[in-house]
C-alpha cells in the first residue's frame, strides 16, 4: 500500500483566474475505493472478505485486485494532473481521465479543499479510481478544466 501513502506536489503555472503565475502546494491523498469495490456489485463474495472502515461504516468494501494492480500507476498520474484535463461532477468533486484500454478510461474521481496540512495550502483527496467503458459520452459534453483553476477556486 505505499504507493498510496499521501505524497505532496507542487502545481505551477497560468490558472484562468490569475494574470500571475502560481505555485500551489498540494497534498494527495487516496481513498480505499482505489483498490476496493462495493461487494454488491460482485457475484460470489464470501462474507469474510467484506470489511467496513471506521470511517465511513455503512460503506462495506472487498479488495480488488483488478483496481489494486491499477492503482500502482494512480500515483503517477496524479502528480502529473496539470498535464491533463479535469471535469466537474454534479456532486461537488471532480474527475480526470487516462485511456487505459481501447475500450475505455481509468477515471479518477477527486475533491479539493482549502486545509492547510504538513505545509500544503491545498488537500486534494483522491475518492475513487477505476476503468469505465462509458465515459465518451460524459467526456463530449462535460466541461473541461485545469488542476490550477481547480486549485484556485478552493
Amino acid at each position: 500500500m505505499k504507493h498510496l501513502h499521501p505524497t505532496y506536489v507542487v502545481f505551477k503555472g497560468a490558472a484562468r483566474s490569475r494574470s500571475s503565475p502560481v505555485h500551489i502546494r498540494v497534498r494527495i491523498e487516496y481513498s480505499h475505493h482505489c483498490f476496493s469495490q462495493d461487494p454488491s456489485k460482485l457475484i460470489d463474495v464470501h462474507p469474510d472478505h467484506v470489511y467496513h472502515w471506521d470511517g465511513r461504516p455503512s460503506d462495506p468494501r472487498v479488495f480488488c485486485p483488478v483496481r489494486w494492480e491499477a492503482s500502482k500507476a494512480l500515483p503517477d498520474l496524479m502528480l502529473r494532473l496539470d498535464e491533463r484535463n479535469c471535469y466537474a461532477t454534479r456532486r461537488n468533486n471532480h474527475f480526470a481521465v487516462k485511456r487505459d484500454l481501447p475500450s475505455g478510461h481509468y477515471v479518477v474521481y477527486f475533491h479539493v479543499e482549502r486545509r492547510i496540512t504538513g505545509g500544503a495550502d491545498i488537500r486534494l483527496f483522491v475518492e475513487s479510481a477505476y476503468h469505465r467503458d462509458d465515459m465518451e459520452e460524459m467526456l463530449a459534453t462535460a466541461e473541461r478544466t485545469s488542476i490550477l483553476d481547480i486549485l484556485m477556486k478552493a
